[in-house]
């Protein structure tokens, strides 16, 4: 109270050491200067002179297009010509006019301005020459409530048509191993009747291995994706079946990037496989050598069957080879064999998976080295679903 709280404020921030009296001090030191046309460089010392009084801006959003109507209308003591927050609207729409036809867009694009404007009557004569615009427009994605922008994204995604559109890179993930998906791949996620792809499951398995809350997961889990189950098949090269290295299997052991878990900490290790176009998953426990073989569709059933365990056990003999072989090399005093460990059937589970909210989760991936491919009104929409573990319900 005992000082003007503007000059309080302007005085302490010319003297901070990013302020302008410290670089001007700087430029004086490294430069010698023979003349300049003000009285005297201690700008700390000058009078400080309160322009507007009253509050002009009404909204949040706005500070920066007033920023620069003063640097446009300041003359040096007053402004040229009075503006209020009603002049904002106008004044975005003449920013994006400015910036699009200035000499210094690179490309210029200031000739589809003038081509627009001489061939307005001729695209209005032709009817040929209209687009179709698409129901759900990027604009109308964000809605009031989470479920409906989900929705409204996943409508827009699904409406593209375009070839290259579709074939164009909207996700990829370099570590530890390559994933890259278009957006096709990207609208087959949302297909009922489809299988997902083999990039999309890995991906998935990947943000949940990466997931923050992993390192508070108990027991502590290691997650293998579709790479590791593929390889526990053999190949065929000039018709002699030929096992994969083990050093190559083991690599699939490492760590995944900035996921938390170290393997040698984890007792439970998750082994998805597909068979068929249908996926399923083998929960091996080390520490009470447990397989737990869990599969979304009902156990192949057979008279001549008498235990579902008949169904898996050419999976469980591959997964368990593979296992085994790798961790001869991750942990050299292995000396236990997988296949020989008890099986256990859990309960099937139902199908409950909800593919809108997994592609949202794919759009948000916060490991995805392409983003900005993603249009920016699709990224600001699912942005906006925040948390969509708790928001898929609202």
């Amino acid at each position: 109270m005992k000082e003007d709280p503007i000059v309080e404020r302007v005085t302490r921030y010319v003297s901070h050491d990013l302020g302008l009296q410290a670089q001007i001090d700087i430029t004086l030191n490294a430069v010698q200067l023979n003349g300049y046309k003000w009285p005297d460089l201690h700008v700390s010392s000058w009078p400080v002179i309160e322009q507007i009084q009253e509050p002009m801006q009404t909204d949040g959003v706005s500070c920066g297009l007033f920023l620069i109507t003063f640097m446009e209308y300041w003359t040096g003591d007053r402004l040229s010509d009075p503006f209020s927050q009603e002049d904002m609207q106008n004044f975005r729409l003449k920013v994006a006019a400015i910036l699009l036809g200035s000499s210094l867009n690179a490309p210029n694009l200031k000739h589809v301005l003038d081509d627009h404007a001489s061939s307005e009557e001729q695209v209005a004569d032709d009817p040929n020459d209209c687009v179709m615009i698409t129901p759900t427009q990027p604009s109308q994605l964000t809605c009031r409530r989470f479920k409906d922008t989900a929705q409204a994204i996943c409508d827009y995604i699904m409406s593209i048509t375009d070839e290259v559109a579709l074939g164009k890179e909207w996700v990829r993930s370099s570590s530890p191993y390559p994933i890259s998906i278009n957006l096709k791949q990207l609208q087959e996620i949302l297909d009922v009747n489809m299988c997902m792809d083999k990039d999309c499951f890995n991906l998935g398995v990947r943000m949940l291995a990466c997931d923050e809350t992993a390192v508070m997961r108990e027991p502590k889990c290691h997650f293998l994706d579709l790479k590791f189950s593929l390889t526990t098949h053999y190949r065929r090269h000039r018709n002699f079946r030929v096992k994969l290295d083990p050093k190559q299997l083991a690599e699939l052991f490492d760590d995944w990037p900035n996921s938390g878990v170290s393997f040698s900490e984890c007792e439970l290790v998750l082994v998805p496989f597909q068979s068929l176009g249908a996926y399923g998953l083998f929960a091996l426990d080390r520490k009470h050598r447990t397989i737990a073989i869990i599969d979304p569709r009902p156990v192949y059933t057979n008279a001549s069957y008498n235990n579902p365990y008949y169904y898996y056990v050419d999976r469980i003999q591959k997964v368990a080879a593979a296992y085994d072989r790798a961790m001869e090399v991750v942990e050299p005093e292995w000396r236990d064999d997988v296949y020989d460990w008890h099986h256990t059937f859990p309960a099937l589970v139902p199908k409950t998976f909800d593919r809108k909210w997994f592609l949202i989760e794919v759009l948000k991936c916060k490991m995805n080295e392409c983003a900005e491919n993603i249009p920016e009104e699709i990224r600001a929409a699912v942005h906006s679903i925040r948390n969509t573990y708790v928001e898929k319900f609202l």
